[in-house]
């Protein structure tokens, strides 16, 4: 299901750990094995906002169509981990365990694929990394996610 972040004064997204125009290595995994390199982000938004409610409706959309009546069961069963909406409080810097500059007290949503992501400028034009316009960690920004279960 599709979701609109849309970047408002009164409900702002902030863009932060892009990797829009490059993959980012898979993690290690604590088996040897290593994850797929993925193109992702992460988009801070406001716990309380029109954003927060479109992904929290979508979530909950999807997992109804997935798992019936008893979605709330099963989506409550998962780690702060595994759910597409997490807390911002929980974003830590592994070194200094310090929460990350502007995930304190917000939502975030942690979005990756395999396909490189469109990215446009703010008149809906293409853009390329190092491109006049194109996003980068900490600015304001509108997106478009993929929700699924």
């Amino acid at each position: 299901m599709k979701v609109m972040l849309i970047d408002t004064p009164e409900d702002p997204v902030r863009l932060a750990f892009p990797f829009l125009f490059t993959k980012r290595e898979g993690m290690s995994n604590q088996d040897g094995t290593k994850g797929k390199d993925t193109f992702q982000a992460n988009f801070i938004i406001a716990p309380n906002g029109a954003n927060a409610k479109r992904v929290k409706d979508a979530i909950a959309a999807v997992a109804k169509e997935k798992y019936g009546d008893n979605w709330a069961e099963e989506y409550a069963e998962w780690g702060d981990d595994q759910k597409g909406l997490r807390k911002g409080n929980l974003k830590k810097n592994s070194q200094s365990n310090e929460i990350y500059d502007g995930f304190a007290d917000n939502l975030y949503i942690a979005p990756s694929n395999t396909v490189r992501p469109g990215v446009f400028n703010r008149k809906a034009v293409p853009v390329a990394e190092g491109d006049e316009g194109a996003p980068y960690g900490g600015c304001y920004v509108n997106a478009e996610l993929d929700i699924w279960a």
